[in-house]
């Protein structure tokens, strides 16, 4: 039988930590109606794919690929328990690029056209 602390150890090396600053800015959703939500979900997967693409390497190193170098920069300082600042800045940096297109976007479920020609 494994005790709590194993289990909590074992899951913890299992899984990489929790990126608490997405989880935060997802329930801050909570209060907003159903469509609104949907369209707050498409602007932070659109701010998530513009961030990551302009992060994206150009000159790899010889003989890695980019899913090596992405890995190794993203786990950097990762600690079973916490986040790596590579993770956490980048996550940060979509939060705020996805706010700033929140701010400017007509979040309206009576003119989706609006939304949607932000990502054609």
């Amino acid at each position: 039988m494994i005790g709590h602390t194993g289990i909590s150890t074992y899951i913890s090396q299992a899984y990489p930590p929790a990126d608490t600053q997405i989880r935060d800015h997802f329930l801050s959703f909570k209060h907003l109606p159903t469509d609104d939500v949907k369209q707050r979900f498409m602007i932070f997967f659109q701010a998530l794919f513009a961030v990551v693409t302009a992060g994206l390497p150009t000159n790899l190193p010889q003989g890695e690929s980019i899913q090596s170098v992405w890995y190794r920069d993203l786990s950097a300082g990762e600690t079973p328990l916490r986040v790596g600042t590579s993770r956490t800045t980048l996550y940060d940096q979509v939060i705020t690029h996805a706010k700033s297109v929140e701010n400017t976007t007509l979040l309206s479920a009576t003119n989706p056209l609006m939304f949607y020609s932000r990502f054609t």
